[in-house]
């Protein structure tokens, strides 16, 4: 019978109990990011479903939006709307809202949704969308999937957050 060299054992056993470590350590929060929960009844003209934390979305009609809520308004510095996507058929002429209220006033231009067989970031500055500070009262975000039924998309991780350094620098 083979037996496993006395060092090659010990190599073995310290990564198992750095794995088993590291798996126990708690994650740190990601500090200075507002995290915006989905609102299923304020969404139109879309079926949607949630799977763990993926939101599947399929358009039914010429007017699809999402709704998300925020806990409590966002901090001056969280100027990034940021998440997840993806789509085989992608999402053109996108647009959002700000709100309560959400009017002609509170919207604003997205970049389209490519299309996408991965997972793929999007990121937006909502100040240079908006062309203006966020309102302190912002509580709602609304995105419009464009204006075409049959378009699929996949979303995941929709967040605020502070710009990074290199957003910044590139500013």
């Amino acid at each position: 019978m083979n037996s496993i060299p006395p060092r090659l054992l010990d190599l073995i056993r310290t990564r198992l109990v750095i794995a088993a470590l590291a798996c126990a350590l708690p994650i740190a929060p990601d500090l200075g990011a507002s995290e915006l929960a989905w609102d299923p009844r304020m969404s139109h003209d879309v079926d949607a479903k949630v799977t763990d934390d993926v939101i599947s979305i399929r358009t039914t009609g010429h007017d699809p939006y999402l709704m998300w809520r925020l806990q409590s308004s966002p901090q001056p510095s969280e100027r990034v709307l940021e998440f997840e996507y993806f789509s085989p058929t992608g999402a053109q002429s996108m647009h959002g809202y700000l709100g309560p209220p959400i009017t002609e006033g509170s919207r604003f231009e997205m970049p389209d949704l490519s299309i996408a067989q991965g997972w793929q970031s999007y990121r937006l500055d909502l100040i240079d969308a908006k062309q203006g500070e966020l309102p302190a009262t912002t509580r709602l975000l609304r995105i419009d999937l464009g204006m075409k039924p049959d378009r699929s998309v996949q979303i995941r991780k929709v967040r605020l957050r502070p710009r990074t350094d290199e957003e910044r620098r590139q500013a």
